[in-house]
C-alpha cells in the first residue's frame, strides 16, 4: 500500500510540472496588447504633425510601449490607403510624425483629413491600428490697444476649408516659459459668433528686455485637434539684473541664499 501511494504522488507531481511548464511557455509567447492614441497638432507658420502615444498594462500599471514601429497611411475618399511614411515610439512611448502642408485635395467632401497608423511586426507587442479624422483651422492673431490704453490680443479662429468663422471654441492665452507655459487671463475664453476672442495682456509679466512670446491655443478639439498661434514682441516688463558678481558686498540677493 505504501509503495502504491508513493507512485501516485509522483505521478500527480509529474503531471503538475508538465502543465506548469506548458502554461509558462504560453505566457512567455503571449504578446502585450498596446493602447494607442492619436493627436493632431498644427503650429501656425510652422509645422503640422501627428503624435502617436502607445502604452500597455504592466505589473505596475500602464507603462510606455517603447520601440513600437508604425506605418502611417492617408485614407482617401474611396477608402483606399496610401502609405506616407513610418515612425517608431521613443522611450516614453511617443512618436511625432511630421505632415506636409495640408491641402484640400487630401480632404474628403466635408473637409476632413483622415489618417491611419498600423503597427508593424513586433515580438513584444500584438498588432494594433488606430485612425484619426480632423478638420483644418487657422488662428489669425494680432496685438492692439484698447480704448483704455491696455494692450490686448485679438485672435480669430477660421475653418480653412469652408473659410467660415468657428464659434464657441475655447481659446487660451499663455506665455512661453522654460519649463511650462504661463496662462494669462481666464482658463478658457470661447470664440464669439465671428470666431473671435479678445484677451488683455498683463504688462507686468517679466521677460528678458521685456520681450515675450504669447501663444493662443485651441487645445485638443474634437474636430480640429490642437492649433497654436504665436506672437512675439516687447509686451512685458524688462527683467532687472540683481547679480552682485565681482562686487564687494556684505550680503547677496535672496536668490543666492
Amino acid at each position: 500500500m505504501r509503495r502504491s501511494f508513493n507512485i501516485g504522488v509522483l505521478f500527480i507531481f509529474t503531471i503538475g510540472l508538465l502543465v506548469g511548464n506548458v502554461y509558462k511557455g504560453y505566457a512567455q509567447d503571449e504578446k502585450k496588447k498596446p493602447r494607442v492614441t492619436l493627436y493632431f497638432t498644427k503650429i501656425m507658420e510652422g509645422q503640422s504633425y501627428l503624435t502617436i502615444s502607445a502604452k500597455f498594462k504592466g505589473d505596475d500599471g500602464f507603462e510606455p510601449a517603447s520601440g513600437l514601429s508604425f506605418d502611417v497611411f492617408r485614407t482617401l475618399q474611396a477608402d483606399s490607403l496610401v502609405k506616407i511614411g513610418s515612425i517608431a515610439t521613443n522611450n516614453g512611448g511617443e512618436g511625432k510624425f511630421n505632415l506636409n502642408t495640408l491641402t484640400s485635395n487630401d480632404a474628403d467632401s466635408t473637409g476632413t483629413f483622415n489618417y491611419l497608423v498600423s503597427s508593424t511586426d513586433n515580438r513584444e507587442f500584438s498588432h494594433v491600428e488606430k485612425s484619426i479624422g480632423f478638420k483644418d483651422a487657422d488662428i489669425d492673431a494680432e496685438v492692439f490697444r484698447m480704448e483704455d490704453g491696455v494692450r490686448a490680443v485679438k485672435a480669430t479662429l477660421t475653418d480653412t476649408y469652408s473659410k467660415t468663422p468657428i464659434a464657441d471654441q475655447p481659446i487660451k492665452l499663455q506665455v512661453q516659459r522654460l519649463f511650462r507655459p504661463l496662462r494669462i487671463g481666464e482658463e478658457f475664453t470661447s470664440t464669439d459668433v465671428d470666431g473671435t476672442v479678445i484677451v488683455p495682456i498683463d504688462s507686468t509679466i517679466p521677460g528678458i528686455h521685456g520681450d515675450l512670446t504669447l501663444e493662443l491655443v485651441l487645445n485638443e478639439s474634437d474636430d480640429y485637434g490642437t492649433v497654436i498661434a504665436r506672437i512675439s514682441g516687447n509686451l512685458g516688463t524688462p527683467v532687472v539684473n540683481r547679480s552682485t558678481f565681482n562686487e564687494r558686498t556684505m550680503w547677496s540677493p535672496g536668490s543666492k541664499t
